[in-house]
């Protein structure tokens, strides 16, 4: 059996920290979302003033350990998620513009 290549397997993101798992539906759109999750943390963390409660997040592309069906059904679900969240803040920035 050969070694599958990155674009033959299944991805996903690890978040350390709050420890979640978002399935993405490339290699490229995995390293794109850790970015994009990382660069969130890190405008926190040099905002704020750390505490004794400061969470320390990272996170990073890595390959889908479960099924090829349990990963589809996740990736709808966060896909989802994405787009609700994306709509609420298009609707507070609307709101905060009137």
């Amino acid at each position: 059996m050969s070694e599958r290549t990155p674009d033959d397997r299944l991805w996903c993101v690890h978040t350390w920290g709050p420890d979640e798992i978002c399935p993405c539906a490339s290699a490229q759109d995995a390293i794109l979302l850790a970015n994009e999750i990382n660069g969130f943390f890190e405008g926190h963390m040099v905002a704020k003033d750390w505490g004794p409660n400061s969470v320390i997040a990272w996170a990073r592309p890595m390959v889908w350990k479960g099924s090829a069906k349990d990963h589809a059904i996740a990736l709808t679900e966060h896909q989802q998620q994405r787009i609700e969240h994306f709509l609420k803040r298009i609707g507070a920035k609307e709101a905060s513009d009137q």
